[in-house]
């Protein structure tokens, strides 16, 4: 995760992450990055805790992305 941080030449509270596993959600966390989750990768919500939005699938955040975290 830090390494993909340096190569963008982004700061961390400028990226956003996408992941479905709460293993995603706390890894972004530790690198201070927002993560969206998608509960495709079959975890319950309450394990998605701390993600910035969580989605059915890509095809629902696809559907409602224009209200979703990237582009607020």
């Amino acid at each position: 995760m830090h390494a993909a941080i340096g190569r963008s030449g982004l700061a961390p509270e400028h990226l956003m992450m996408l992941g479905d596993t709460p293993y995603d959600v706390t890894a972004a966390q530790k690198a201070d990055v927002r993560t969206i989750a998608l509960r495709s990768g079959g975890f319950p919500d309450g394990e998605l805790q701390g993600a910035a939005a969580i989605y059915d699938d890509a095809a629902d955040l696809l559907r409602r992305f224009d209200g979703s975290p990237f582009c607020r």
